[in-house]
């Protein structure tokens, strides 16, 4: 009977699988060649199967990032295959002379030998270990250098191909493009002046009843939907979805996006306000939202929230957390008052408010609650605890604070102190690149302005008559005079424009990326460890073109050592724990009765039985 390759006996219909198996599994020519050459095509296991990496679209997932360890081998194979072999170091053996060439004259072992000076069999040994050493060092610095080279290029063309794909997206203009990221600071800085007017029309020291929901967003007031976006899709096109569904006038639809996550394909999401609440009762109904994207391709984007507009009577009231002095307690409430201030109108200077007479200042004695409202409302900081919030944050359900003073879960005066250091400090740098800062961003209005202009005039074709004509194959519109062609280019046909204006910003965009340092969008990257620590996820920093990446098997290999070193310690102590049973001493103990009353052990009476 057949034997498979581990003798076992097979029966005859299953040879053939045996056979094929055995063939599949057989090395691979250039494995049978030379044994250290790492086959990039191999499973580390035969059941086993590649899992799918976030870094995967960006990469070549059959040629990841070597290890140093890996590297060495390969960079060492292939210069072997290439021709272009590593010198060996020269050891204290091969430098010996070799006593069976002996030259005629007798140089080397006999005639003239009392007239050459020979040297000691240890010294030549000596000198051939201090060769090799030098050799091993020279060696192992240019390995090093040349893996330095290897991972600098690798991340580099990873951030390249990242770059390239992701070059239009919404999220990725707004974030590094130097005007895009502008025009979002303002909106900003627009909609905190808004909501400090408001906080300041309904905000009346004298009615005790105003003071309800002061803290509440007036996005909070409105009802809200949550939808989980694609990076590919813009909020552009889910507003414009979202019009084209509902045919009623005088509809606010406000967005406020998160920022993407690179651990979920770069998805974000995105929380809908609207003024409609007929808008939100007619999507309730659904799972999705249906939306068109740049190439008129359907996509669905999935519901993941919806929320109604927040009660102000949840909005919780100062209150004292465990029992201390009154005294105590007004004098930690007045320092965590005067750190409020001075965080108010530290962030005031940043958003204009202290020049509109709009801010912190205007408030004619504010407490701490007016304070903190003031605080979370319009700069989006829970001083509760000491944290900066995003608008996001607060549209998306951030729990209310809690005032409490005193205890472990109050407000704390050192984490404001620390906070009003960091925003104090972070002021001064920022104001140090303003300058340069708007000089690019003079250069890219006029470039824009340029690209308008001559987009307008490549579609406008002017007749005789002086009327004009939209150069669009899909329009063809005519008008009187090329001021109404304008008109229409701007309003029906924007969207083109934009396409070519956002051509002139990639320049701009590319510098930006590959200057960052963190890149908090980019996924990590993925780093072959071999078949001991298989697949291993890194990050990778610095500004091009040092882009680096940390080898993570040094550390991986200490923890296994450190591991097996505490796993023999303690088969150690369980050795010496351990008894034999024949070196085992019989002891005898001696029981004694006399001190034990006469009562300890009570006889229990017997029940008598029932008849």
């Amino acid at each position: 009977m057949a034997v498979d390759e581990f003798g076992r006996e097979i029966r005859g219909d299953q040879v053939d699988k045996v056979r094929k198996r055995a063939r599949s599994h057989s090395p691979s020519p250039a494995s049978t060649r030379n044994e250290l050459v790492y086959d990039r095509d191999r499973e580390y296991s035969r059941s086993h199967r590649r899992r799918q990496y976030p870094c995967d679209p960006y990469i070549d997932a059959n040629k990841p990032l070597f290890c140093k360890r890996l590297w060495a081998r390969e960079y060492r194979i292939d210069n072997i295959l290439d021709g272009d072999n590593v010198e060996p170091t020269t050891s204290a053996e091969e430098m010996k002379p070799d006593e069976s060439k002996v030259e005629d004259d007798g140089v080397m072992g006999g005639g003239m030998e009392n007239d050459v000076d020979e040297q000691p069999e240890q010294e030549i040994a000596a000198s051939a270990d201090d060769n090799a050493n030098i050799d091993n060092t020279s060696l192992e610095t240019q390995m090093n250098e040349k893996y330095n080279k290897y991972v600098e290029e690798y991340c580099l063309s990873y951030i390249r191909s990242f770059l390239n794909i992701h070059l239009d997206d919404e999220f990725f203009v707004d974030e590094y493009s130097p005007l895009e990221k502008h025009r979002k600071l303002e909106k900003l800085k627009e909609l905190k002046e808004n909501e400090a007017k408001l906080f300041h029309q309904q905000y009346n020291p004298e009615d005790s009843q105003s003071l309800e929901g002061l803290m509440l967003h007036s996005y909070e007031r409105l009802p809200m939907m949550s939808l989980d976006v694609p990076c590919r899709i813009s909020e552009a096109m889910i507003q414009e979805s979202l019009l084209k569904t509902q045919a009623r006038d005088g509809i606010q639809i406000h967005m406020v996006s998160t920022d993407v996550d690179p651990l979920q394909s770069l998805k974000r999401t995105i929380h809908i306000v609207t003024n409609d609440d007929g808008l939100l009762d007619s999507l309730s109904r659904e799972r999705d939202v249906e939306v068109q994207d740049a190439d008129e391709k359907r996509t669905y984007l999935r519901i993941i929230g919806m929320r109604r507009p927040v009660d102000a009577s949840l909005v919780p009231a100062l209150t004292l957390s465990g029992i201390m002095d009154v005294n105590e307690a007004a004098e930690i409430k007045q320092k965590l008052t005067t750190l409020s201030i001075m965080i108010s109108r530290a962030l005031d200077t940043d958003t204009n408010l202290a020049t509109n007479n709009s801010g912190i200042d205007a408030l004619v004695d504010p407490d701490l609650e007016v304070v903190a409202a003031y605080l979370r409302r319009v700069h989006y900081f829970d001083v509760a605890s000491a944290k900066q919030l995003t608008l996001s944050d607060i549209v998306g359900g951030a729990t209310l604070p809690e005032m409490k003073i005193g205890g472990q879960s109050g407000m704390d005066v050192a984490k404001l102190s620390a906070f009003l250091d960091h925003i104090t400090g972070t002021e001064a740098s920022m104001s140090k690149n303003l300058s340069g800062t708007n000089e690019v961003i003079q250069e890219m209005l006029s470039k824009e302005e340029m690209v308008k202009q001559t987009w307008v005039s490549d579609h406008s074709v002017l007749t005789e008559d002086g009327r004009a004509r939209c150069a669009f194959r899909y329009c063809t519109k005519l008008f009187k005079s090329a001021n109404f062609l304008e008109k229409h280019l701007f309003k029906k046909h924007f969207d083109e424009m934009k396409r070519e204006q956002l051509k002139m910003h990639d320049d701009y965009i590319m510098k930006q990326w590959e200057q960052d340092n963190e890149r908090k969008c980019l996924p990590l990257l993925c780093i072959d460890c071999g078949p001991e620590f298989g697949i291993k996820e890194v990050v990778v920093k610095g500004s091009a073109p040092k882009v680096q990446c940390v080898d993570p098997e040094p550390e991986l290999m200490l923890a296994r050592e450190e591991q097996e070193r505490q796993h023999i310690e303690r088969m150690k102590q369980q050795e010496l724990s351990r008894v034999d049973v024949d070196d085992m001493v019989e002891e005898k103990v001696e029981l004694k009765f006399d001190k034990l009353a006469e009562d300890a052990f009570p006889i229990k009476k017997k029940k008598k039985k029932k008849r």
